[in-house]
């Protein structure tokens, strides 16, 4: 939301490091795999096993950024819910700013039938 997207923006201006900045994620299983979304990046994958699943977020994000040395972190929490930091926040902030602006860009499929 537009809130999440301004507390971000001021936390980043007053220059806090990159470890404090955190994206929040959720994991849960559907069948046979577990689902792992983090919805302010507009960002899904999925693995056989919860791990696998941790490990492909990882590997999503740093492929969508796509910098020398920039690495993502996955801190797990209670009930499902998990957080991402990186070591370059600058990037992944320019990361969920693309991705926004994509979306907005490209209305899906559902949204251009229900306007018409």
């Amino acid at each position: 939301t537009l809130i999440d997207l301004l507390t971000l923006l001021i936390s980043v201006n007053r220059k806090v490091s990159g470890s404090d900045v955190r994206f929040q994620g959720k994991i849960y299983r559907n069948g046979k795999f577990w689902l792992a979304e983090i919805p302010i990046l507009d960002a899904m994958t999925q693995g056989y096993t919860r791990e696998e699943a941790y490990r492909m977020v990882k590997d999503l994000l740093e492929t969508l950024v796509n910098r020398p040395d920039f690495s993502v972190e996955i801190h797990r929490a209670k009930r499902g819910n998990f957080e991402v930091s990186a070591s370059d926040m600058c990037a992944m902030i320019s990361l969920m700013l693309r991705r926004q602006r994509e979306d907005r860009a490209c209305p899906r499929s559902s949204q251009s039938s229900e306007s018409a």
